[in-house]
């Protein structure tokens, strides 16, 4: 028996039930593989399920606010992947009336669309022959192959291509590419295969030479930079201010509480450019978790405080209770989550006590 044969067969048994395998409309399959880049499954899920109900069609969704995208987004990290699903979206009805093309070359044409999602909308939706290729497909072929160089280069890319369209019989792609990925995602596990459980493992020279953790090969990751963040919890008769980030950068055009970079650990002294006057007021500090970023460790410190001065810096005057409304990366939903007590007005009195930290 063939390795599409193989892989079909459990996959019929084994595969998990997802909505986006349930149908070919090619908004819902493209909303999905958007969502679960960079996120496991049961993160994305919910999210899922919300843009959908949001935002049944494409056309919808093309119509949409920036703000509410990122809001709705809002802590699945990887700001950019909204951005650029509304620009997706608005291209899409732009040029196609609001569906999808057809064709691999056009869809992978649009922007925000690279290889990888064209060909399993290709594939998903319009059941053409084209291998998709995500993390979990490199692992299996890599191990299949033994391949020798890092999974990163283009040679293997090359070579794992070439083994894919070998296998996939053209006329059933949809499943073959289906199958493969949830191999990656069960059984072919990083650092944990299920060798005796996989389907194709007669074909995997990882696994007859009994080293299948040693592949995929990949480069050495250069060592993340720490990034200090100072972020003010400023209250001005009962509303805090937030602010807008730029347009570059990480979390871009998300809101957030006025920051300043650092170099060294967060002192409130940073925020005097917003603040004037800060060596004088009573505070209260929160050190956040350390939050990872591809490649950047970020360590922040939120310093809260009271103010009668207007901001030196264009910020925005909200009542606490409007938080949910925009858009904050996560490391401040977090915050916001797990201290919704110093949201309460008036402040909580141990506000008032000068501790200088917490």
């Amino acid at each position: 028996m063939e390795i599409h044969q193989k892989l079909k067969f459990w996959y019929q048994s084994a595969s998990r039930d997802l909505p986006w395998r349930h149908t070919s409309d090619p908004y819902y399959i493209w909303l999905s593989e958007v969502i679960l880049q960079q996120t496991r499954v049961d993160q994305g899920l919910p999210y899922y399920y919300r843009f959908i109900q949001q935002y049944p069609t494409l056309q919808d969704l093309a119509k949409a606010h920036e703000d509410e995208v990122l809001r709705l987004w809002q802590g699945l990290g990887y700001y950019s992947r909204a951005k650029s699903l509304l620009k997706t979206a608005k291209e899409v009805q732009r040029l196609y009336h609001g569906r999808f093309p057809a064709s691999y070359q056009e869809l992978l044409a649009l922007p925000g669309i690279g290889p990888y999602t064209a060909a399993a909308i290709a594939s998903f939706a319009f059941n053409l022959p084209h291998p998709v290729l995500d993390g979990n497909v490199k692992r299996v072929v890599s191990r299949c192959l033994e391949i020798q160089r890092p999974i990163e280069s283009k040679a293997a890319q090359v070579e794992i291509l070439t083994w894919l369209n070998a296998c996939m019989e053209p006329s059933d792609p949809a499943v073959f590419n289906q199958a493969i990925m949830e191999l990656g995602a069960l059984i072919c596990l990083p650092k944990t295969p299920s060798c005796s459980a996989c389907p194709i493992q007669a074909h995997c020279l990882a696994s007859q030479s009994g080293r299948p953790t040693d592949f995929p090969i990949k480069k050495s990751k250069p060592a993340k930079r720490i990034l200090h963040l100072a972020y003010a919890l400023a209250w001005n008769n009962g509303k805090i201010a937030i602010q807008k980030r730029g347009s570059t950068g990480i979390w871009a055009n998300l809101w957030e509480l006025p920051s300043v970079e650092t170099s060294e650990p967060a002192e409130i002294n940073a925020l005097e450019e917003f603040f004037p006057g800060l060596n004088t007021v009573v505070y209260r500090s929160f050190e956040l978790p350390i939050h990872l970023l591809s490649h950047r460790e970020i360590r922040a410190q939120v310093f809260m405080f009271k103010t009668q001065s207007k901001a030196s810096h264009q910020v925005e005057w909200i009542s606490p209770d409007r938080i949910d409304s925009y858009g904050f990366p996560r490391i401040l939903t977090r915050f916001f989550e797990e201290h919704e007590d110093v949201f309460r007005v008036p402040l909580p009195t141990e506000f008032l006590k000068p501790d200088n930290g917490s």
